[in-house]
C-alpha cells in the first residue's frame, strides 16, 4: 500500500524547492500520513524541512527531514520493516 504517490513527492519537492509551507494528508486502509513543508530554525541549515506524521494501527512515528530524498528513503525502509 502506498500512502503517499509520485505526484505527491513531486509536490512536495515543488513546495520545498519554492519555500512554501503545505499539508499534505493521505489515509489508506486504516492508516494516514500527513507531510508538511516548513521554514527550518537555522540549526538545520537548509531553508525548508518536510516531516511526516504516520499513523497506523496503535502506531505513531513523526520524523523532520532536511530533504525529500531522506523522506522518501525513510519512507521505504518503514514499508520494508
Amino acid at each position: 500500500m502506498e500512502l503517499l504517490t509520485k505526484e505527491d513527492y513531486r509536490t512536495i519537492r515543488r513546495a520545498m524547492d519554492h519555500r512554501r509551507e503545505i499539508t499534505l494528508t493521505r489515509e489508506a486502509q486504516g492508516s494516514a500520513a500527513t507531510v508538511t513543508t516548513h521554514a527550518a530554525p537555522p540549526v538545520w541549515g537548509v531553508p525548508m524541512v518536510v516531516q511526516i506524521r504516520v499513523e497506523t494501527r496503535g502506531m505513531s512515528w513523526i520524523q523532520t527531514f532536511a530533504s525529500v530524498s531522506d523522506l522518501v528513503k525513510a519512507v521505504q525502509s518503514w514499508k520494508g520493516a
